[in-house]
């Protein structure tokens, strides 16, 4: 949990620059029906829980953090459908998600020419597709979580 308020924080500080007002929503968008919404749910209470932790020190900087859960129902359609609605959003600066590659892939279409920050926690970030179209912060979150994974808990 403590990497993954690090990584929302890390997608925060890159993006911050970019907020038009003082709302920064993180969206976790994951399968939350369906028969991988266990998993989905999980990431969303791992998210939601992180940005809890980060409100305080967020409101102090004068930003209010909104968390906006997102059903991809492990569709792929859907989660091309999500990810129209999240970059149609200013306030919406991080993405925690997709869980699969098969939605995440196509979703990166939507999102590669934004600013938005995405935080993918599965194995995505090994897809040689999804590499090739990672937004720069979503580079530097992976280089940031690998440095993470090397330090002592």
């Amino acid at each position: 949990m403590k990497k993954l308020a690090t990584l929302v924080l890390g997608a925060l500080a890159l993006s911050v620059g970019s907020a038009q007002s003082n709302v920064i929503k993180i969206a976790s968008v994951s399968p939350l029906s369906g028969p991988q919404s266990g998993l989905g749910t999980a990431i969303q209470q791992g998210a939601q829980m992180a940005i809890e932790d980060a409100q305080a020190r967020f409101q102090q900087l004068g930003f209010q953090l909104q968390f906006a859960p997102q059903d991809d129902q492990a569709n792929p359609d859907v989660g091309v459908a999500v990810a129209r609605r999240i970059v149609n959003d200013p306030d919406l600066l991080g993405i925690v998600g997709h869980l699969n590659s098969g939605v995440a892939i196509p979703a990166s279409e939507i999102y590669k020419d934004t600013n938005l920050t995405p935080i993918r926690k599965s194995h995505q970030p090994h897809s040689p597709k999804l590499r090739q179209q990672e937004t720069p912060s979503g580079v530097v979150l992976h280089q940031l979580e690998e440095t993470i994974a090397q330090q002592p808990a």
